[in-house]
Order: C-alpha cells, then sequence, then structure tokens
C-alpha cells in the first residue's frame, strides 16, 4: 500500500486565492508558515503541513481546540492570555 505522501504526490496542483489565517501560539510566531511534520488529521508525520484557515470562525475553533478544550489524558491548560497568542498572519 502505498503512503499517503506518495499519493498526494501523484495529485495535480491548483491555485487558491484569497486570505488565510492561521492561529500559532507565540512562541512558534518566528516559524509559523514554515509547517510542520507531525502525526495529526493529515499525515504520519512524513510530510509537511501547514494548517490554514477561512473563515476566520475557522481559526478561532482551532484555537480554541488547542488551547480550551481538554485533550484525552492531558491536562487541562489554564485559560490563555490573548498577548502571549499571535493573531492575524
Amino acid at each position: 500500500m502505498a503512503t499517503l505522501s506518495v499519493e498526494l504526490a501523484k495529485a495535480s496542483l491548483c491555485t487558491i486565492n484569497g486570505r488565510w489565517q492561521r492561529h500559532v501560539p507565540a512562541v512558534h510566531a518566528g516559524t509559523a508558515l514554515a509547517g510542520r511534520a507531525a502525526v495529526g488529521r493529515w499525515g504520519a508525520g512524513d510530510f509537511v503541513v501547514l494548517y490554514l484557515g477561512r473563515p476566520e470562525d475557522s481559526v478561532v475553533v482551532e484555537a480554541y481546540r488547542h488551547l480550551i478544550d481538554p485533550v484525552v489524558g492531558e491536562p487541562r491548560p489554564c485559560f490563555p492570555d490573548p498577548a502571549q497568542n499571535v493573531g492575524h498572519m
């Protein structure tokens, strides 16, 4: 069975225009647009993914999911200080 990255490499490219946003903790502000190769919703860590969102509400939901909503097996974080988070990119 081919890996997801091999299958994605076969896909044709397209261009999408518009304003996109991303929630990034301030500690990662310097590499906010570099993407990450991590195990997650879209892969097994074998290629770089850059999560962008549109409309703005989708970015807010993603921030909530990471900062407020508890994750099984992880302690609930304290409420974030808005000054510690990067806004629109």
